[in-house]
């Protein structure tokens, strides 16, 4: 089963709050809005912070802004900071233990099926997921 990891998914989470709000959100807020821990959330800040999609804002008045704009903001460059591969299959990866690898006729239709994934995160932004919510809220 492809799983995505709960990093991955709070760190879009909370990308999806900062884009929304456009202004320096206090790591409190963020943490009351995505439902996570602060102490997680810290993590979460920090690597993001380190691979330069946000900056810390200092001071009273301080807290977390996007330094990137939503729309260059991949899913894929999320998931590379946080180390997160995309396996859908064990013989996918570098050392697989299938004794049937070599004249597998199911591998291909991995390896598709991983490319589409991978094509799919590296074309969908954090302005795309703002635009689903904006979609969502029209309906409602």
């Amino acid at each position: 089963m492809l799983k995505v990891s709960t990093k991955i998914r709070y760190a879009l989470r909370v990308l999806v709050i900062m884009g929304d709000k456009k202004e320096v959100i206090s790591s409190s807020q963020l943490a009351e809005k995505s439902g996570v821990s602060p102490y997680y959330l810290r993590q979460i800040l920090f690597k993001l912070e380190k691979n330069g999609i946000i900056k810390s804002i200092r001071g009273g008045k301080g807290g977390y802004v996007l330094k990137m704009n939503p729309e260059k903001i991949r899913i894929y460059d999320v998931f590379k900071f946080f180390g997160e591969n995309i396996q859908i299959v064990d013989c996918l990866s570098d050392n697989p233990e299938c004794k049937f690898y070599e004249d597998c006729i199911i591998r291909p239709f991995w390896q598709n099926l991983k490319k589409q994934i991978k094509e799919k995160l590296e074309n969908t932004t954090i302005k795309d997921l703002l635009k689903n919510r904006e979609k969502q809220e029209v309906k409602n």
